[in-house]
């Protein structure tokens, strides 16, 4: 169950971001103010975030 949960949060993570750095690509404007920084440095965390969800998981799996 503890994988299932992992495996969707990274998943969940991954597709945030993309959708983020979606918006910031159309906005590129925005995304060069101080409230553009911030979020791609939450964009980053959650990437992170993500990707370690993953790794976790993957190593419950194969341990």
């Amino acid at each position: 169950m503890l994988k299932a949960v992992l495996i969707t949060l990274g998943v969940l993570c991954l597709l945030f971001s993309l959708a983020v750095s979606a918006y910031v690509t159309l906005y590129k404007v925005k995304a060069r103010n101080v409230s553009g920084m911030l979020l791609f440095v939450l964009l980053t965390l959650v990437i992170w975030i993500g990707a370690i969800s993953v790794a976790v998981a993957g190593v419950m799996v194969h341990p």
